[in-house]
Parts: structure tokens; C-alpha cells; sequence
């Protein structure tokens, strides 16, 4: 592998800002998979936000850090890798506060 493209890459940040926006274009491919043709985006996110179902669609979204992950570590940016990994620890501290204080 072409040594300037690892170096490039492979950076803490990259792995974090994919690991807070993978799960979010995870939650539109699975609306648009699901959803689409019964609900308006606008209609869904109230549905989910009155029926305190926030939490189980944000883990559902998470599943999309996992092929950004194998991604990541395939092209052996480890630094990259744990960046998404600290992301994942701040979807995990969301996740349990709105367990909690739902």
C-alpha cells in the first residue's frame, strides 16, 4: 500500500467524524430501505421521538460503524480505527443517558 495514502488517512479525527456521521447515513438508508413509502422523514422522526424508540433506532444505526470499522482496519489505519472506536463510546454514553432519563 502506497505509504502517503496510509499517512494521510490514518488520523484519530478521520475515524471519529466517520463514526458520528456513519450511523447517521446508516438511520437514511435504513428509512429509505423501510420506510419511505409509508412515512415522511419528518413523520418518522416524531413517531420515534413520541413512542421513546430513539434509543433501539440509534443502536440499529450503529451496525454501519461495523463496515466503516473492518473498512478502516483492511487498510490498516489503526489510528483511524480508534477514533471510531471513541465515537462509538460517546453513541454508548448517549444511548445509556436516554435509557435513563426517558
Amino acid at each position: 500500500m502506497n505509504g502517503v495514502f496510509k499517512e494521510k488517512g490514518d488520523r484519530v479525527w478521520i475515524g471519529f467524524s466517520a463514526g458520528i456521521t456513519a450511523p447517521a447515513a446508516g438511520f437514511l438508508i435504513l428509512y429509505f430501505a423501510q420506510f419511505s413509502d409509508k412515512y415522511s422523514l419528518g413523520t418518522l422522526l416524531k413517531f420515534i421521538i413520541h413512542t421513546h424508540t430513539i434509543s433501539p433506532f440509534l443502536s440499529l444505526s450503529l451496525v454501519f460503524n461495523l463496515a466503516v470499522f473492518f473498512l478502516f482496519i483492511w487498510l490498516r489505519w489503526d489510528r483511524a480505527a480508534r477514533g471510531l472506536i471513541g465515537a462509538m463510546f460517546v453513541y454508548a454514553a448517549v444511548i445509556g443517558c436516554l435509557k435513563i432519563f426517558r
